[in-house]
């Protein structure tokens, strides 16, 4: 983090979204529905950068916030190396626009998985907070 980020947050406090790790605009080929706003698939990051980011690959933030994708990578929220098991993107539009699609049903199930997983990591973390903070 920059010392100009530093300064920022000092000066405005700090203003975390919720990064849908899987796309909120990730469309699917085939007749189904996905439930993208899942607890599981949500991760507390600083509001710029997850604006920055909007429906790029998740490697953006290993590409132009290294210290992002650190924390990322430390949370153990989401398994990165199944990002692309789960999404493609393909070029649509006049412009080319790389839009995000689950590739089929089989990464749709995946997306289930991962999301249950965080899901259970999230609430055994937050029992423990709670039990930790009680003693």
């Amino acid at each position: 983090m920059s010392q100009s980020d530093v300064d920022k947050i000092r000066k405005d406090g700090i203003q975390l979204h919720n990064d849908h790790m899987i796309c909120f605009s990730t469309r699917v080929k085939e007749t189904c529905t996905v439930a993208l706003n899942r607890v599981g698939n949500f991760c507390p990051i600083l509001g710029p950068l997850n604006s920055g980011r909007q429906n790029k690959h998740i490697n953006y933030y290993k590409d132009h916030h290294p210290e992002t994708w650190t924390q990322i990578e430390n949370l153990d929220l989401f398994p990165i190396k199944e990002y692309d098991e789960i999404v493609e993107y393909i070029k649509e539009g006049h412009g080319n626009q790389q839009v995000p699609y689950f590739k089929d049903n089989t990464a749709i199930e995946k997306f289930d998985k991962f999301c249950d997983k965080n899901e259970e990591k999230l609430i055994k973390g937050f029992m423990k907070f709670l039990k930790d903070r009680v003693h």
